[in-house]
């Protein structure tokens, strides 16, 4: 009985904790399409630019994640520069999930925030997630 309490005690506070996953970046050279796409429409993220990005975040987030989004916002800030020329586009997976599905169809996330970036062909170029620092965007954006 005692056990089961202890269980049932275990459940609920990881249930009910922040939500909040570390998670390591894909490899920089992952490829762009999924098994089965013809390699010759599929480049690697070593070779393809980053034209545009989708920052998800969350508007109604506990502190620990509102912590990570404006962080890595913050980060992602920094890395683009004060003459950045690639379009960014915020969407909020609890106010907006309709935008976000699209992106999570491609490639699923586990942690906020999630960025995606994509070529001028509209491919995905790599996904981050999590608490995302600058240097993770710099190696994506070269």
């Amino acid at each position: 009985m005692r056990v089961t309490m202890m269980l049932c005690l275990l459940v609920s506070v990881t249930l009910s904790a922040c939500e909040r996953a570390e998670s390591a970046p894909a490899p920089l050279k992952a490829r762009l399409c999924e098994p089965g796409v013809s390699n010759a429409t599929c480049t690697t993220a070593a070779t393809a630019a980053v034209a545009r990005v989708v920052f998800v975040g969350k508007e109604n987030a506990c502190q620990c994640t509102r912590k990570a989004i404006d962080g890595s916002w913050k980060a992602l800030e920094a890395a683009l520069g004060p003459h950045n020329r690639i379009a960014v586009e915020q969407v909020k997976v609890d106010t907006e999930s309709d935008r976000v599905a699209p992106y999570r169809a491609q490639r699923a996330f586990m942690a906020l925030p999630a960025m995606y970036f994509f070529d001028a062909a509209g491919g995905l170029v790599e996904m981050l997630q999590g608490e995302v620092t600058e240097e993770q965007v710099r190696a994506v954006l070269k």
